[in-house]
């Protein structure tokens, strides 16, 4: 259940205790106050369960008391803490989403959003870096003294022979499938040097990432892949093979994009990677794996969700009745209310605050951010970074599909830093199983 969902639970919560009317179901949510009790911990502590996923809150958008699920509150309390103390600590982060299940020094993700490597995502991107200065900070520890230009890659002619078959299927395919087979595609046919070889992997990745730009071309009307010959920003290098051009304040809005979505800490395609790395897989591996998993609702696929709902719905009205009817039915919104920030997710204010500034100079686009901006206002849902991913490439006119594509493009970067640092722990990532089967017969 989403931070959406809940709101709408505290509503009715509250309307009854008001009417004098509550039943065992409705007292399924607690106060602030009697959590805290529950617990016996400080109001930080009880926002770092909220936070880690183990407290659902049920926020009351009529007086702003926030409410909280009783039962998950009790399942971390001293008897819920004894009746998981027999699984293993592996066991129930899997289960509950809870302690961190590796130890890392790439991301931190706390209120304020994402922090790599000691420095703000949104800061990064409020300050104007780059995509390729955020990805060599993640990959090495320190950001560059000067904005780095990657070299063009070396991108053998065979590929020539992938690209018109995928050029061919790009219609029907998700963003996520067509970056995908093009990965592979280039892991394929790229000559490639020993991952033991000093920088090999950072050099690697930056020439799939830059292909992996280019195939922003397989969303226009007429599918088409031609990775760049020349160097070129990857920012730009999206902008050109989208075809929006490459004015400014487009290669400011996709820098923006793509440094606030480069990690966000242990998500399950950044697990793939690292269990592909613990596994002895090679960087450009590790990438492909994490690519393949890299749907959901909570990054590529809410991303395709979100724009299919607005653009389905036909009128604002019809939009917003929609969300509410998801409200009032306790069902996932693809694009609001992230469970990771219960008191809204800053990387999706900030981009919706990016494509507003756009949105004026395209009235043929403009009205998916306004529907995004209403829903916030009339019904209280707060855009996710996918909404914001979307209300940014709908502002400068990018084709569909374009805000999951970016979204994976950017977390490459996390993808390679995460495998590195796994490979180099030396750990080997493999959660146990609990057999709940037959059991063999007796002898």
């Amino acid at each position: 259940m989403r931070a959406g969902t809940w709101r709408a639970a505290g509503l009715l919560h509250n309307a009854r205790v008001k009417n004098g009317s509550t039943s065992s179901k409705d007292e399924a949510l607690v106060s602030a106050r009697d959590a805290l009790a529950m617990l016996g911990v400080k109001a930080q502590t009880l926002y770092s369960y909220v936070s880690r996923g183990l407290i659902r809150v049920a926020p009351s958008a009529a007086d702003g008391t926030r409410m909280y699920f009783r039962k998950d509150v009790e399942a971390v309390t001293a008897k819920g803490r004894s009746d998981l103390a027999a699984t293993s600590a592996a066991e129930r982060s899997l289960r509950w989403g809870g302690a961190a299940v590796l130890h890392t020094a790439i991301t931190f993700v706390g209120p304020g959003g994402p922090v790599y490597r000691g420095q703000a995502a949104l800061d990064l991107a409020r300050a104007g870096r780059s995509f390729e200065e955020c990805a060599e900070l993640l990959w090495n520890g320190a950001l560059p003294k000067e904005p780095p230009v990657w070299p063009a890659p070396a991108v053998p002619r065979v590929f020539a022979d992938y690209a018109r078959v995928i050029c061919a299927v790009a219609p029907q395919n998700s963003s996520r499938h067509l970056l995908a087979l093009v990965a592979n595609a280039f892991i394929a046919t790229a000559e490639r040097g020993g991952a033991a070889e000093p920088g090999r992997q950072e050099r690697d990745a930056r020439q799939l990432i830059q292909v992996l730009a280019s195939a922003f071309g397989l969303l226009r009307a007429r599918p088409r892949l031609a990775p760049p010959g020349v160097a070129e920003p990857i920012a730009m290098l999206v902008a050109q093979a989208s075809g929006i051009g490459t004015a400014r304040p487009a290669i400011a809005a996709l820098n923006a994009c793509l440094v606030v979505t480069a990690d966000h800490e242990l998500t399950s395609s950044t697990f793939v990677a690292r269990i592909a790395a613990s596994a002895g897989a090679d960087g450009m591996s590790c990438i492909s794996s994490a690519l393949a998993s890299f749907e959901g609702q909570k990054n590529g696929l809410g991303c395709d969700e979100c724009e299919q709902a607005l653009a389905a719905a036909g009128s604002r009205k019809a939009y917003l009745a929609a969300i509410a009817r998801s409200l009032a039915e306790r069902r996932p919104i693809a694009g609001y209310d992230h469970y990771v920030y219960p008191d809204g997710d800053p990387r999706g204010e900030y981009l919706v605050e990016i494509a507003t500034a756009l949105a004026g100079k395209r009235a043929d686009t403009a009205w998916m951010v306004g529907w995004i901006a209403a829903a916030r206002a009339q019904l209280g849902v707060r855009p996710s970074v996918v909404a914001g991913l979307v209300a940014v490439c709908a502002a400068l006119g990018m084709p569909r599909r374009s805000a999951g594509a970016l979204m994976a493009l950017s977390r490459t970067a996390g993808w390679l830093a995460h495998s590195t640092e796994q490979r180099l722990s030396g750990v080997a990532v493999r959660p146990r199983a609990r057999y709940i089967g037959v059991s063999p017969p007796e002898r």
